[in-house]
């Protein structure tokens, strides 16, 4: 069996590992897993990367639904782009699980404990629902250090050139 999964957009440097030994990842970018004998595990890990939450909506059988939906969601060269879509003239809040953006343009941001919240308000529009989109910017790498600090080699051969 080959097992393929499916990383957050924006996922770096995934590793895999069969019955604790690692293994490395086949052209498909999966690991292949024979199914004969005892039970198999496997193990992928990985850095970086974003995953949205849309907020639930509960819905009784019938009623039309009024949620948000998440249109597309890509990792960009220095971020991540967000496209949603909601009822007209209202503000929603989606969950960012993974790596916390430093900024965003389209959205207030807001830390909600190991979550980063994004209040995204959408246009009014003449139809129901309108669409918002919003531009999610990566931490820079040498944000942390202080002013006289210089970054080690380390540090520096990790940090994407932009």
């Amino acid at each position: 069996m080959e097992v393929r999964p499916s990383l957050p957009p924006g996922a770096r440097e995934a590793a895999f590992a069969v019955d604790g030994a690692t293994v490395a990842a086949g052209p498909e970018g999966g690991v292949a897993v024979a199914l004969d004998g005892p039970p198999r595990r496997v193990e992928v890990r990985w850095s970086g990367g974003l995953e949205v939450e849309p907020p639930l909506t509960a819905l009784e059988p019938g009623q039309a639904d009024r949620g948000v939906r998440v249109v597309d969601f890509a990792a960009t060269h220095g971020g991540w782009r967000l496209s949603l879509e909601g009822r007209s003239a209202t503000t929603a809040t989606v969950r960012l699980h993974g790596e916390r953006p430093a900024a965003a343009e389209g959205a207030t941001l807001r830390d909600a404990g190991p979550v980063t919240e994004a209040a995204v308000a959408f246009p009014p529009s003449a139809g129901p629902f309108s669409r918002a989109s919003v531009a999610l910017t990566l931490p820079r790498p040498h944000a942390s250090l202080r002013r006289n600090e210089r970054p080690s080699k380390e540090l520096k051969a990790r940090t994407p050139l932009r």
